[in-house]
């Protein structure tokens, strides 16, 4: 009988130990565990932190530097600002909406919807899309990053 006993100690006792377990790996998994960074969702505080050093670097006039530092396409901020008079407002535009797309490759894109005032005093409508880098996914970079252009995002 002496043996019964144990045994029946025994099996609550893996069991607890199995409930432990699963517990402990359940309070330990983030959700991006396993997911390849290019794929982690961007957070708002990274796109709004991303917008202020694009305003910045425009509201000093450098903006060859912020297209080369903000700009996921140096070449298409470059193009899209060719023949663009107007220049951003001293002022940072207004974060009005965001909005979360994953394109067909999983790769994720947030959008801060943005209203603001050029330097010649016209409002503007404008969206500053972010995605991570291609070349270092810990990085985050803008797709629109003139973001006083006026130009919306279509996914």
């Amino acid at each position: 009988m002496a043996g019964i006993g144990r045994e029946r100690l025994l099996l609550p006792a893996c069991v607890l130990l199995a409930v432990g377990v699963v517990a402990t790996a359940i309070a330990l998994h983030k959700p991006e565990d396993g997911v390849p960074q290019q794929h982690i969702a961007i957070p708002r505080g990274g796109a709004e932190a991303l917008l202020d050093e694009a305003v910045r670097l425009a509201g000093v006039g450098d903006i060859d530097g912020m297209c080369r530092s903000i700009a996921a396409s140096t070449g298409m901020c470059t193009r899209l600002l060719h023949g663009e008079d107007s220049a951003p407002g001293p002022v940072r535009p207004t974060v009005v909406g965001v909005s979360r797309h994953v394109d067909e490759n999983s790769n994720p894109t947030l959008v801060l919807h943005l209203e603001g005032t050029r330097a010649d005093g016209s409002p503007y409508d404008s969206d500053f899309a972010v995605v991570r880098r291609v070349d270092d996914p810990t990085r985050l970079a803008s797709l629109t990053a003139a973001y006083w252009s006026g130009v919306r995002f279509r996914f």
